[in-house]
């Protein structure tokens, strides 16, 4: 099997700021948008706790993904 290219280190450092920011994302909007529910339809604190649950059941399924694709690309290169 041939082997692939190697990418270059910027595309590297660009894969990783992107992964870095989506996690962060992920983690902070949601309970953004909780605060702002609780806070529009005065419904304390149930926004932000379900808020903090979608936000964390995304940042686990990335993470899943990022996992099993880390796991393929390490089976491709052996």
């Amino acid at each position: 099997m041939a082997a692939q290219p190697r990418k270059p280190p910027l595309v590297v450092g660009l894969e990783i700021a992107s992964l870095v920011t989506s996690a962060a994302l992920q983690l902070a909007i949601p309970p953004a948008v909780g605060i702002y529910i609780d806070r529009r339809w005065d419904c304390h604190p149930w926004g932000l706790i379900v808020g903090v649950l979608l936000g964390m059941a995304g940042f686990v399924s990335s993470l899943r993904h990022l996992m099993r694709r880390l796991e393929r690309s390490g089976r491709n290169r052996s």
